[in-house]
Formats: structure tokens, sequence, C-alpha cells
């Protein structure tokens, strides 16, 4: 009976009837779940590493391009860059305008105007941007050469707004337009007018860049019309015998100078130090000037160029280290009073809006090893103001004429350049009771 009872206990556990078929089934069901959850995992972070990589690549690609333009922006800039923080270390120069020396080393305006303001006829110009400025005593008026205008300018002496300021057309009846001209110069026993265009690139294999010399005439000259008919006519054209390296620092002034014993020549100065462009051209004190004959070369058929003549280059001269500029813009002689070996000169820069006042010898080609800089007057921030003054030229012994270019947009320049530029300024030298 017991034993009846223990099998019937036993008979009332439900049994557990081991299927391994069924187990391998859901053994396999669970590998097949679990490597597919794993798969789909896999293709999930193969995804993700190539988004990751592309990801990855494109930043680089961002990187350079953001590197490329940078370095494009600095070689176009960087000039402009370097400018602006050369002026901005001139704007907080309180020290020179709060010192003592200040009246005693800076030029006195006695009076100035825009350009655009003195002509009455425009002849559809609309910038002026003035390089050169000359003074014609015998007539009492002053031209001024653009190197955006193939016109010149013929000014009235008392500089008000006035029919007898005019702009003068070229042959071609040419107002606008680039010229390229740097330079004007009168000579004094003729009175004829000489124009000076920087540089021009050649189709010669043995030449680079050359300045070119043009002696011209004004016809059907009458200011009392506003110059409707005025035109310049050009006797020659020829070019300098001097290769230079850049198209943009070639001779940026010219003059004519008379020797003891009457003989003339002419004076070209270099825009850059030694005369070159680039670093070269911005080692202070290392200006030049090239002796070139009055009388140009005939040639013997027309050049690849055009030209039919030429000027000869007789010798550079150096000028003092004292004319320490980082660039030079104009330059011009004045007689001295029974002496006839000696005139002065006065040489500007545009960089450092400065002008070394000095003398030269006209037989032994030297200039004075010792001279005076003078700055132009400062804004009342003691800012620098006159930043673009691109021609010089006396008037007598103690005052100066001045000419002042366009102020370079883009944010280039400071917007204080602007209240001088495109005018006519003249100057007096400080006394010295100052």
């Amino acid at each position: 009976m017991l034993t009846n009872k223990k099998e019937e206990k036993l008979n009332l556990i439900p049994s557990r009837h081991y299927d391994s078929t069924n187990n391998n089934n859901s053994i396999h069901h669970d590998l097949k779940l679990h490597n597919l959850t794993s798969s789909k995992w896999s293709i999930a972070n193969t995804k993700n590493s190539w988004w990751n990589i592309w990801a990855f690549v494109i930043s680089i690609l961002v990187l350079i391009i953001i590197i490329l333009l940078a370095i494009i922006y600095i070689n176009y800039h960087g000039d402009s860059i370097l400018s602006l923080q050369n002026e901005s270390k001139k704007v907080n120069n309180f020290e020179f305008c709060a010192s003592e020396n200040y009246l005693k080393e800076t030029l006195d305006v006695a009076y100035e105007a825009k350009i655009p303001g003195l002509l009455l006829n425009h002849k559809g110009a609309n910038k002026y941007e003035a390089s050169a400025i000359q003074y014609d005593i015998n007539n009492g008026v002053f031209y001024v050469a653009f190197d955006s205008l193939y016109a010149i300018g013929r000014f009235d002496y008392f500089l008000h707004r006035s029919p007898k300021n005019i702009l003068i057309a070229d042959e071609k009846n040419r107002t606008t337009g680039e010229s390229g001209f740097e330079g004007i110069f009168i000579d004094p026993d003729s009175s004829s007018l000489y124009l000076l265009t920087e540089s021009t690139a050649s189709k010669h294999e043995n030449q680079k860049f050359r300045s070119i010399v043009h002696k011209i005439n004004i016809e059907d000259l009458d200011a009392n019309n506003g110059g409707s008919n005025a035109y310049y006519s050009k006797e020659h054209a020829c070019k300098v015998r001097h290769d230079f390296e850049d198209e943009n620092k070639g001779l940026e002034s010219l003059s004519v100078v008379k020797n003891s014993t009457g003989s003339k020549y002419l004076l070209g100065l270099c825009e850059g130090n030694n005369c070159l462009g680039g670093n070269k051209g911005q080692e202070r004190g290392n200006g030049m000037v090239i002796v070139i004959n009055e009388i140009p070369i005939q040639l013997s058929h027309e050049d690849l160029d055009g030209y039919k003549c030429e000027y000869d280059v007789l010798k550079k001269i150096k000028l003092p280290k004292s004319v320490n500029f980082e660039d030079y813009s104009a330059f011009n002689f004045y007689p001295i009073p029974g002496d006839k070996y000696n005139v002065r000169v006065a040489i500007v820069s545009q960089a450092d809006a400065k002008v070394w006042l000095g003398t030269y010898n006209v037989d032994d080609f030297e200039f004075s090893k010792e001279g005076k800089i003078y700055e132009f007057p400062r804004g009342q921030s003691c800012n620098v103001q006159y930043c673009n003054v691109e021609g010089i030229a006396w008037m007598d012994d103690y005052t100066l004429l001045a000419t002042s270019d366009r102020t370079k947009s883009g944010g280039r320049q400071s917007f204080y350049c602007s209240d001088k530029d495109q005018s006519i300024h003249i100057f007096t030298i400080p006394g010295k009771n100052k």
C-alpha cells in the first residue's frame, strides 16, 4: 500500500518530456536572431564609419579652402593691411603733435581746394587721381597730370571755381581713361610741356618695362569758353632706355635741369628704393635718380612697340641717406638767386607723408647730404590726413605747391585720407621764428 501511494504521489507530478528536436530548433532560431541583430548593428556601424570618414574629409577640404582664401587675401591686401597698421601707429602718435618741434617741422597750409569743385565742365570725368603738378610762372597757371585721365588740368593761379579752370583732352579727344601719367613738367625756357608715363610693357625680348616721355603742345586754347576746343598734340613720345622689373615701380617724376654752362638734361625719379619694386624697393635710404639726355635719339625705323625715338640714360645718382623714405612720389627744382651751380630741390614721399628739402649741384650731379624733412599738417587727433600727396612743385623759395591722389577704396586707406584727396594744396615752409 505504501508503495502504491508513493506511486500515486509520483503520478500527480507533471511529467517533463525532453524534446531534443524542439530545443535544437529554438537554439537555432535564437542564433539566427542574434546573427541578424549583430548584422544590423554591423551595417549601422559601417554606415556610421563611412559618414565619419566623409565628414572628416569634408572638414579637411573646408580647412584647406579657408587657408587658400586667406593666402590669396593676404597676397592681394597685405600691403593695405600693413599700410593701415602704419597709419594706426601714426594716428596714435600724439607725442609728435604735442612736441615743441611740431610747428618747426610741419608745413603750413596756405590754401587748398578740391579739384572737382574748381571745374565748371568735367567732360565726363568723375575721378581725379592727380599724380603731378607744375607751376607755369610765365602764365600764372598750374598744370596737373592724372593717371586716371588722358586729359590734363589747367588751373588759374587763384584756385577758385572759374571757367579758366579746364580739362584739356588729347588729340584723339579723349578725356577719361587710364593714361598712366605720373609726371608733368615745363621747360622754363621754351614753356614746352612734357608728360611722363611711369612704365609700359615691351614686346622686345631684351626689354621689360620702360618709361615713356611725351612732348606735347596745347592747341586752340580758349579758357574763356570753358576750354571746349582745347586739346594737346604729341610732338613725340619716346622710351627711356632703362628697364624696370615692375610695371608699377618705374619713373614717378621727371624734371629738366640746366647746368652752369646752360646745357640741359632731364632727371627721372624712381618710385622704389634701388629703382626696384618688392622688398628691395622698400629698403629705406636707397632712393635713385636717373640722368637722361635732353634730346632723344631718332631710331632708323619704328620699333615693335610703335616708338620711333629713345632717350639715352647718362648715369644714375643715389639720393642721400637723409632722404630716408619708403617710396618717392615726386621731386622738383627751383633756382637759387645768384647761384648757378646749385638749385633747391623738394622730394616728397606718399607712403611717409613727408617732404625732404635740400639742394642739388647741377654740374656735379650731387644732392646735398644734409637736408630738412618736413611733415604735412596732421588732423585734430594727430592723424595723417595728407595720405596721397603725389605731386610737388616750387612756387617761390618758401612756398610749395602739391596735389593729392584719390583715396584708395575697399578699406585700403583710413577714412581720414578722403578729406584731402583729389586736391591742390599750397604750403609755406615754417619760418625760423617758430
